[in-house]
């Protein structure tokens, strides 16, 4: 099962798996992908996609004692004249994967290319801190039924030192089946 294949690599990089209820994730049509996210209300270039051009550069997994290791997480490239960013997950790894981010109108969209197949849209939107990303799955191609294993849902938010934490929620038939929650640094 390719999801297996992914487990270590999440590990490595300090993701803590763990089976959890988390919040409702109905399978229900319409209900499960959330229609109406919040938007920026100011620009069509708002601060969601400016958060994410911030993010440019390479990104490195922090280990338990909160040192930056030498594993190369994330890398987000600005493209397309600033109008999109390409994040590449595990660059180089056989766990490869990529995620384009674009406004929509008013809203930051994003489609996750997964190694477990599938791609999964979002709609992001500012936690009400102001800071903290929040993508909300809108569909997933490339399954059946919506019922199988995807990215449901994903957490951005800054914490001490310049760092990330990152939290990514895999559902599957409506339950939580891993929950990936790790720090990431840039090298100084």
């Amino acid at each position: 099962m390719k999801l297996l294949h992914l487990l270590p690599a999440l590990l490595i990089t300090g993701a803590v798996a763990t089976t959890t209820t988390g919040p409702d994730t109905s399978t229900t049509p319409g209900a499960c992908c959330a229609a109406g996210a919040l938007q920026d209300k100011e620009s069509p270039t708002g601060p969601t996609l400016a958060a994410i051009v911030a993010l440019a550069g390479d990104w490195y997994a922090v280990d338990e004692d909160g040192a930056v290791t030498d594993q190369l997480v994330s890398r987000y490239r600005v493209t397309a004249g600033g109008n999109a960013v390409l994040e590449t997950v595990f660059p180089g790894q056989d766990e490869e994967m990529i995620t384009m981010y674009h406004q929509d109108g008013k809203d930051l969209v994003l489609t996750h290319y997964c190694v477990v197949g599938n791609q999964t849209s979002y709609r992001a939107s500012f936690d009400a801190d102001g800071k903290t990303l929040v993508y909300t799955c809108t569909g997933v191609t490339n399954t059946d039924t919506h019922d199988a294993a995807h990215m449901h849902e994903g957490r951005i938010a800054p914490a001490a030192g310049g760092r990330l934490q990152s939290t990514w929620n895999m559902i599957e038939k409506g339950e939580s089946i891993f929950l990936a929650d790790y720090t990431l640094a840039r090298k100084e």
